[in-house]
């Protein structure tokens, strides 16, 4: 069937169902009397609504609510009505949920040019001392379609960027509103610094987040590439990429997938942090590394706490988005990386504290072949 017959059908439809309820509130219900069902939680009552969607608007002069919700509604579901019949992007759920909205809509403006600018509302839902206010079955349509449609558009985007929305979404946002901190930004700013301009050189940073040193890398001639295994959190540091211009790239993959030899510099900050096995994970990433290249270790120490971070910041050295610094140091706390497990690469790094002492940098040499 083609698409304008049973966009048609679905709002007519509609337009009947609500009108059906309304005459029968209208025959079997005495003006502003209710029925209680289910212990209150349902009550029925034949009531006039001079404004829009739970009595907003009542209030306005009989001039003003005419153009606004009878003029103005008119030609909104005109045009709505026009690119729900024609338009060829809509998928079926936002077709769906268009006509919903549509077939709601003109049956409360039905109801306003059937009873002087009114329209019949019928139904409150109560759970103890919360209810809602009076609506009749055309609102339930028009939010179930707004409904729909914010659905449409959240899987339009899933497929338009080939990924899964919550909640990693969520991660991907919590990466990149963490980089955005002044303070988390200098640090890592300071840690790619120790190692000379890159002249082209490959730099590998292994569990990426939301691609600052990556960035930070790249900014200085790397070649620089980031990996990490959660596809939204790599999704958002190729958009951090394109929006900062940014030559880093970035692919999905966890730290078992690096092969040998993979760059001259390999860096992984805050990772150990969250492995179990730190020792086997850091000899993975020196192994990564090419002879005459460089390990980039960055990881928060044991001085890193929420009472260390609060002391900082109100000493004004945390600059802008401060409560991001509170997080970090609420979620690092207690997860400091022995530094005894550095002695397995059996090379004297360099060492560096930033940050008041929470967050050390050691940077390991490794010898040419």
């Amino acid at each position: 069937m083609r698409r304008p017959i049973w966009v048609i059908f679905l709002m007519l439809g509609c337009v009947l169902a609500d009108q059906t309820t309304k005459l029968a509130a209208e025959a079997l219900l005495p003006r502003a009397s209710e029925v209680v069902m289910l212990g209150g939680a349902v009550k029925l009552i034949n009531a006039r609504n001079r404004g829009a969607f739970l009595s907003i608007g009542a209030s306005l002069s009989s001039p003003v609510r005419y153009w606004t919700l009878t003029v103005s509604v008119s030609l909104l579901l005109a045009g709505l009505c026009i690119y729900l019949l024609w338009s060829r992007e809509l998928g079926a759920l936002a077709t769906v949920a268009l006509s919903l909205m549509l077939g709601g809509g003109l049956s409360n403006l039905t109801d306003r040019m059937l009873h002087d600018g009114a329209v019949v509302d019928c139904m409150v839902l109560s759970l103890g001392p919360l209810h809602t206010g009076i609506f009749n079955l055309a609102d339930v349509m028009i939010m179930a379609g707004a409904l729909s449609l914010l659905a449409a558009g959240l899987r339009r985007e899933r497929g338009r960027r080939g990924r899964r929305w919550w909640p990693w979404d969520m991660a991907g946002w919590g990466a990149v509103w963490l980089q955005g901190a002044e303070a988390y930004e200098r640090v890592h700013r300071l840690a790619v610094e120790t190692l000379p301009p890159g002249q082209g050189k490959r730099w590998l940073d292994v569990g990426c987040g939301a691609g600052l040193v990556a960035r930070l890398a790249a900014s200085r001639g790397y070649r620089a590439r980031g990996m990490d295994p959660a596809p939204a959190i790599v999704a958002a540091a190729r958009r951090l990429a394109r929006q900062q211009g940014s030559a880093a790239s970035f692919t999905v993959g966890a730290l078992e997938s690096v092969a040998p030899n993979s760059a001259d510099v390999v860096s992984a900050a805050s990772l150990l942090a969250v492995l179990d096995d730190k020792e086997a994970a850091l000899c993975r990433l020196w192994q990564a590394v090419r002879p005459g290249g460089h390990l980039l270790i960055v990881e928060p120490t044991e001085r890193m706490s929420s009472a260390h971070m609060g002391r900082l910041i109100a000493a004004g050295e945390g600059g802008r988005r401060s409560l991001a610094l509170r997080a970090w140091a609420a979620a690092r706390a207690g997860r400091a990386t022995d530094p005894a497990v550095y002695t397995a690469l059996g090379v004297n790094p360099r060492k560096l504290q930033l940050l008041a002492g929470m967050v050390g940098v050691w940077l390991f040499e490794k010898g040419a072949a």
